[in-house]
C-alpha cells in the first residue's frame, strides 16, 4: 500500500531496559529451579516494544499490539521495494483464545483478507523469518500456554534440563565457549595467588598475555 498502517516505532527509556532486567532475574531458571511451573504477565507496551525491536531488524518495520480479554489485535508495517503495488506492507491480524495458544482469528495483508486456515499455515514461516530458529525451539519446549487479558498476555512455562541446555548452547557459540573457559581458568590462576583484595590493574595484564 501507498502509506503504513504503523508509523515510527517505540522508544526504549532507561526504565523499561531496568524492568526487562528485572523481570529477566525473577524468572531466570537458576532461582525459580527447573520442572516448576511458573507464569510471567507481559504489559502490553512491553510486548509492543518487542514487537517494534523484531519489526525493525526487518525492513525498517513496526509494529503494535492491543490486548483485550480472550482477543488481541496486532498491526505492523515493513518497508518494501517502491512497486505499483505501493512501498509498505501492511499487515493487520486479530487474535483469539482457543485453548492453550491463541489462534489467528482474522489477518488482512494491505486490503487483501486471508482466511484463518491459510493465516495459520503462514504463521510458522513469518515467526522463522522475525526469530531465530533456535529461539523457537526453546520457546516451543518452555511455554505451556498464553492467556489474554485486558492489557496484557499471561504466559505459563515450564524450564526443563533440555530447555536449559539448548539456551547455554544458543547465548554463547561452541567456539567462544572455549575462549570463555581459558579465559575463566587464567583468571582463576591468577586470583589464586593474588591476596584478598586484588585491583582490576593486576588482573588485566595475565588476561591480556593471554589474549
Amino acid at each position: 500500500q501507498d502509506q503504513p498502517l504503523v508509523a515510527g516505532s517505540a522508544r526504549l527509556s532507561p526504565s523499561d531496559i531496568e524492568r526487562a532486567k528485572r523481570v529477566l532475574s525473577a524468572h531466570d531458571p537458576r532461582r525459580v529451579g527447573r520442572h516448576r511451573t511458573r507464569s510471567i504477565a507481559i504489559e502490553e507496551r512491553e510486548l509492543a516494544l518487542a514487537l517494534n525491536y523484531l519489526a525493525g531488524q526487518k525492513a525498517g518495520g513496526a509494529a503494535i499490539a492491543s490486548l483485550r480479554p480472550d482477543q488481541a489485535s496486532l498491526r505492523a508495517t515493513f518497508e518494501v521495494a517502491p512497486s505499483p503495488f505501493g512501498r509498505y506492507l501492511n499487515i493487520n491480524a486479530r487474535i483469539g483464545e482457543r485453548g492453550a495458544a491463541p489462534r489467528i482469528d482474522r489477518l488482512t495483508v494491505g486490503s487483501v483478507p486471508v482466511p484463518g486456515f491459510v493465516a495459520e499455515l503462514l504463521l510458522p514461516r513469518a515467526l522463522h523469518w522475525l526469530l531465530p530458529t533456535d529461539s523457537l525451539r526453546i520457546a516451543a519446549g518452555v511455554v505451556q500456554s498464553a492467556r489474554l487479558e485486558d492489557g496484557r498476555v499471561v504466559l505459563t512455562y515450564r524450564w526443563t534440563d533440555e530447555a536449559a541446555a539448548l539456551a547455554r548452547s544458543v547465548l554463547v557459540a561452541p567456539e567462544d565457549l572455549d575462549r570463555l573457559r581459558a579465559y575463566h581458568e587464567r583468571l582463576a590462576d591468577t586470583i589464586a595467588g593474588a591476596p584478598a583484595t586484588v585491583g582490576l590493574a593486576a588482573l588485566m595484564p595475565p588476561l591480556f598475555q593471554l589474549a
